[in-house]
Parts: C-alpha cells; structure tokens; sequence
C-alpha cells in the first residue's frame, strides 16, 4: 500500500510528498533470518516485531545489507534494558548488529518498532527503538548507527530458529 499526499504551495504549484509503503507482513514460526528487500533511495525505515521469539535464550538482532550483501561489522548501539521485575537497568551492545532483545531466555517475545533514518547524503543509518520483551515485562530502548559502503537494499532479521509471531518493515523513499 502507498500512501501519497499532495499539498498545494502558496504559488499554486503542488507537490507530490511520498507517504510509506508497508511492505509483506513474514511470519517469525519459522527459519534462522527474515529478509525485506528495501528499494533504492529509502530515507526512512520501520521494522515493526510482534509476538517475535526464538527457540533458545539468544539474543534477536537487525541486521543491514547493500549490493555488497549484508554486513556483520561495524554496528554501534546500545540496547538499555528496564527489567521491571527487578528494577535494574541492562546495557548490551553488539558491532554485528543491532540489538533488538537480551536473550533472557527462550521463552522470550518482542515486540515493537525500530526506526532507521538516513542521515542526508550519505549511507549513514541512525536507529531508535522501543521494544518490549515478556520474560522480564520489561521495556527496551536501541540507539546506534551503521554505515554502509553503498545503498541500502535490505532489512535482516536474525538471531536463531524462529518460533513464534511476525515481522514487517514500512520505508518512505
């Protein structure tokens, strides 16, 4: 589904503004990665999870990929934990990807939505997030960064074996 708005300038002249494209909603009961192709000029991504668990205690990630393939280095990001349960905060950060849960356990769900942004004129990724996760009823934030030698062109979602809920992405070009 695309979403376009068309506003009217002082002058007279419209401008098309490109709203999001939701991409096909992939099933998480299943497989080790979920990939969505991104097209090329894509400035704004969500990656929205629910119900997303995988079969052992290990952590769920994000992972970005260019015509090069997808990469595991050079992420920086910072996963802040708020255990409710137990009220302490835990910091995880990975350079393969981004974090996306603790890997507490295997019973573990996620769910919610993580932002990238393009930052202007360069393929540089900024990401923000807010996740919840069931086995501490707890709330997570994600902030980092990613640079890419070229394009972006897909979205990974990976950690382990797939078990239960649904992942989807949304772009705006």
């Amino acid at each position: 589904n695309i979403i376009c708005d068309v506003y009217v300038k002082a002058n007279g002249t419209s401008v098309v503004s490109s709203g999001l494209t939701l991409d096909t909603e992939k099933t998480t009961t299943s497989g080790t990665t979920k990939d969505f192709t991104i097209p090329a000029g894509a400035k704004l991504i969500y990656v929205m999870l629910n119900g997303v668990s995988i079969s052992t205690a290990a952590v769920i990630g994000i992972q970005l990929g260019d015509a090069g393939g997808i990469e595991s280095s050079g992420y920086t990001d910072r996963l802040l934990f708020y255990k409710n349960a137990t009220a302490v905060w835990e910091v995880s950060g990975s350079s393969s990807q981004f974090d996306v849960s603790t890997g507490d356990t295997a019973t573990d769900t996620v769910s919610g939505t993580i932002t990238l942004t393009r930052m202007n004129g360069t393929h540089t990724w900024m990401v923000t997030g807010t996740i919840q996760q069931t086995s501490s009823t707890g709330t997570g934030f994600i902030v980092g960064n990613k640079t890419l030698s070229q394009e972006l062109t897909t979205i990974r979602l990976m950690g382990g074996t797939f078990d239960a809920g649904a992942v989807n992405v949304s772009y705006q070009l």
